[in-house]
């Protein structure tokens, strides 16, 4: 058994030559004996030497190479294919990783090719080589072989031929082949002992995420990453450098997927963009520096995670289980932004049931951060206090703080249904809204005055009245539409939901003005100089509200109605936002 776990490369040789002087029945006896050792006996008899020898510092790799070579020969003219395999992959190694000559390790793979005929092994070591050289488009279609071919009994072999394959998948765009093995990479690492390949397993999953945001499936990718965070409190940071890396790579991810969820452009503590390289998560060597940033709360991956899924339609379920995922450990700051998130979401998908059920918890929301704001705003984004928001009493939602924010919920909610062009449920809000704030409470009364029925509007008009003759769908002329214009610009500059009304009602504008101008003539004046005028404002909007000041204020030469010169100035203000945001880029 002096043929196994042979610490030197040359000691290793002395065995193969004491072996090849031995006639050919004493030999297959002793192999035959070694075969029984658990594990591949080629492996176990080739790879400790020259292991050993690396540890140690000790290896000549050429010498190394030249020995493997000559062994190599030995073993296949015992008829040991498997031995011969292995010394040839030494051999490779020795040439690619420690001689750093990947050209000569190839030509080395062709020779074994050569002598013994294709093999998935030769294949695996030629796509390593290409791999470590960033030949992936080289290195796909062996890797690809290699794992339907070769026998993958041990898990670290298996899960880093999977790793490597699907980052040659994701840097050629191939990301669905990618996700499939990044994924069958975290299957089979869970599958292996318990701990030994914990953190891989996490990496590989959260691999598995970014390949799906690489694809737009963001609903996947939410419900992997959510999966990573609540595996990870069973993985101390403090135990290994992994461990410290997959705590800290799983937060940059979340933190990378919620840039392009939401088209926000998120820079990390350096101010530089949040980037993600392909298999960054299960880097098997992560940096030493990694320990030294930062590790916040795992509440907070929860709650970006939350905030993407309400983006993306709740789809993932995240935002529906939050409150039971956190427990006790809210953070009142960030909860009051989620609620917030909670209402816009409910306002874009139109469900009369979940608005009612996000604006009542908006409610205790905004009364805590009415109370609280400062501290909330001043407090470490590292270091949040743990807390609930108190619940309000019926009487207590009657307040000014929680009446204005529901208010101006519901305008918005009115606001997003006109200029989206669909219907406004005043009646069903009515009924919700007075179940859990009774008849009197001041949203149920500015409900009950938007469902009025108002035909006619004029330059006297209430915000209300206006938006309920838009909600009626009553007829305009060019003078409803100015009014109906400058009401919404007004509004919308105005309110904390800007960013999802902003764009809609900049395109209504345009689609207003555009109908006028087209079928509307007889209703300016001068309508050969101001019709195309005012389609010249919209041709140049860009679909913000800058633009949509820009053609009111171009329509107002068409029309009778005189502005008041606060009005017109404030108009020219909104128009000039985007000059002011040009000159800042």
């Amino acid at each position: 058994m002096q043929c196994l776990g042979t610490q030197e490369v040359a000691a290793l040789t002395y065995v193969f030559d004491r072996l090849d002087s031995l006639d050919q029945d004493t030999r297959n006896a002793i192999f035959a004996a070694v075969d029984e050792v658990p594990g591949k006996s080629s492996s176990v008899m080739v790879n400790p030497a020259w292991l050993a020898e690396a540890q140690r510092d000790s290896l000549v790799w050429n010498d190394a190479a030249s020995r493997f070579g000559r062994m190599a020969d030995q073993a296949g003219g015992w008829g040991r294919r498997e031995l011969a395999l292995s010394c040839h992959t030494a051999r490779a190694v020795m040439a690619d990783e420690y001689g750093k000559e990947p050209e000569t390790a190839l030509a080395m793979l062709d020779e074994a090719a050569s002598l013994l005929g294709p093999d998935p092994i030769l294949a695996r070591v030629r796509a390593k080589i290409l791999w470590r050289e960033k030949d992936y488009a080289g290195a796909l279609p062996l890797l690809e072989q290699a794992i339907a071919e070769l026998p993958t009994d041990g898990v670290i072999e298996k899960v880093f031929m999977l790793r490597e394959a699907a980052i040659c998948a994701g840097e050629v765009g191939e990301w669905t082949r990618a996700q499939a093995w990044f994924w069958e990479g975290h299957i089979a690492a869970d599958a292996g002992p318990p701990g030994l390949m914990q953190a891989m397993s996490i990496g590989m999953a959260t691999d598995a995420a970014v390949a799906n945001t690489h694809l737009g499936c963001y609903r996947d990718a939410l419900i992997q990453l959510v999966g990573c965070v609540e595996k990870l409190p069973d993985l101390d940071p403090d135990v290994s450098l992994n461990n410290a890396y997959v705590h800290r790579v799983v937060r940059h991810t979340i933190l990378w997927v919620q840039s392009k969820i939401l088209g926000e452009i998120n820079t990390i503590a350096s101010g530089e963009p949040v980037e993600m390289l392909t298999g960054a998560c299960s880097n098997p060597e992560p940096p030493e520096a990694i320990t030294s940033l930062p590790l916040g709360p795992l509440e907070i991956a929860l709650y970006m995670l939350a905030k993407c899924d309400l983006a993306t339609g709740g789809d993932a379920g995240i935002a529906r289980t939050l409150d039971a995922r956190l427990g006790d450990r809210t953070i009142p700051g960030l909860e009051t932004s989620f609620r917030f998130d909670m209402v816009v979401a409910a306002i874009k998908s139109g469900d009369t049931v979940s608005f009612v059920e996000a604006v009542i918890r908006w409610l205790d929301a905004a009364a805590y951060l009415h109370r609280h704001r400062v501290e909330v705003m001043a407090g470490d984004p590292l270091t949040f206090n743990f807390g609930r928001i108190p619940t309000l009493a019926t009487e207590q939602r009657s307040d000014a703080v929680p009446s204005d924010a529901a208010v101006t919920a519901v305008r918005a909610l009115a606001m997003y249904s006109i200029t989206a062009e669909r219907p406004f449920p005043a009646a069903e809000l009515m009924a919700g809204f007075q179940t859990h704030l009774g008849g009197h409470h001041p949203v149920v009364k500015f409900l009950s005055r938007l469902a009025e029925v108002v035909p006619v509007v004029d330059a006297t008009s209430s915000s209300t009245a206006v938006l309920s003759n838009l909600a009626l769908g009553a007829a305009r002329g060019p003078e409803d539409s100015l009014i109906a214009s400058i009401h919404l610009l007004e509004l919308t500059s105005r309110t904390d939901y800007r960013r999802i009304l902003e764009q809609l009602v900049a395109k209504w504008i345009a689609g207003e003005w555009t109908k006028v101008a087209n079928t509307q003539q007889f209703g300016i004046a001068s309508p050969r100089i101001n019709g195309p005028a005012i389609l010249a404002a919209v041709a140049r909007s860009k679909g913000d509200l800058a633009s949509g000041a820009d053609i009111v204020l171009t329509a107002l030469p068409a029309v009778k109605t005189k502005l008041h010169p606060d009005l017109r100035h404030r108009l020219e203000e909104l128009r000039n936002e985007s000059k002011s945001e040009e000159g800042a880029a």
